[in-house]
């Protein structure tokens, strides 16, 4: 897992006075000019993107777009964007989205149920802000960035910072989650990360064509939502 950068509170399209970090654009390659010219529209949306590169490729009965990071940031990026990809290229009559891969890993787009998302709009975004600062309210851990975008549904990113990663992992996180996804189905994605003083301690990157998501080794023990089959392997939390 590589060094996250540091990122102050974002409000994309909220008219929100604070700016972020200048971050280098995502590099497009591949795909016909209209097909990069969208996807370049989604990116430019979600406002920083930590996503270096992403590749269009033409494959039989449509194209898949490629990420050789697998870090869980970019690898959501590149997840939210192509949900907006698939319904914007359906929209415009070009060939149809079949599968994101990010590093070894790989989402179809066959995936997805049937619904089709609604553009976000301006109050949307708006209620997404508030509820997720109600969520981080009285947990005492510090928003370092609230991002919320809207490169065709809402995305939605927090990232806190915390003195004890350990003992809020193991007394306020889960019910920081709970909150925070009460009303994930509305979004294209939400992104969720929890840092100490030495950086990522827990990460979750939910969007409606997949996820990811990692833990720091040592806090296996701390996480209130162990993969099936963990929780007797994991060390325990630490005091």
């Amino acid at each position: 897992m590589r060094a996250w950068l540091v990122v102050v509170v974002v409000a994309a399209g909220l008219g929100a006075g604070a700016s972020a970090t200048a971050l280098p654009a995502t590099r497009i390659v591949g795909g016909s000019a209209a097909q990069r010219a969208v996807l370049r529209d989604i990116l430019t949306r979600l406002s920083t993107p930590q996503l270096a590169a992403l590749r269009i490729v033409p494959v039989a009965g449509g194209v898949k777009l490629e990420t050789e990071s697998e870090a869980a940031r970019p690898t959501w990026e590149a997840l939210v964007a192509g949900r907006a990809f698939l319904v914007r290229s359906a929209s415009l009559g070009l060939p149809p989205l079949l599968e994101v891969v990010a590093g070894r890993a790989g989402w179809p787009s066959s995936d997805l149920g049937p619904s089709q998302p609604r553009p976000a709009t301006a109050a949307g975004a708006a209620a997404a802000r508030t509820a997720m600062l109600r969520a981080v309210a009285g947990s005492g851990a510090r928003v370092a960035e609230l991002s919320v975008t809207r490169p065709y549904g809402l995305a939605v990113a927090i990232r806190l910072e915390v003195k004890d990663a350990a003992g809020f992992m193991h007394r306020r996180l889960r019910a920081f989650v709970l909150a925070a996804r009460a009303h994930a189905s509305r979004y294209e994605g939400t992104y969720l990360e929890v840092d100490d003083s030495h950086g990522p301690a827990w990460v979750s990157a939910e969007a409606q064509l997949g996820g990811t998501s990692y833990v720091r080794p040592s806090l296996l023990g701390c996480d209130p939502f162990p993969p099936p089959g963990l929780p007797g392997q994991a060390p325990p939390c630490p005091a």
